[in-house]
């Protein structure tokens, strides 16, 4: 702060003082500002789209054997 005032202080020190948001690391200011350019840096991206669509079908596919695998296991 300068000169012990509340409405100066500097934009990044602001920043870093914030209490974080629900499930976040930032405060809300800054999770204004860094959401929607990661959002559209994701969306933007095909190999993003590409191997989040990989790993929600390979995973699924495990879970499935997983829950086969538990199920036979117990089955005694």
């Amino acid at each position: 702060m300068i000169n012990s005032e509340n409405d100066r202080v500097d934009f990044y020190v602001g920043a870093m003082l914030e209490d974080p948001v629900v499930r976040g690391l930032i405060g809300p200011t800054l999770a204004c500002i860094v959401g929607p350019q990661f959002q559209r840096s994701r969306d933007g991206d095909r190999s993003a789209v590409i191997l989040l669509r990989y790993l929600h079908t390979t995973l699924r596919g495990r879970i499935r054997e997983k829950r086969e695998l538990f199920f036979h296991a117990n089955s005694f």
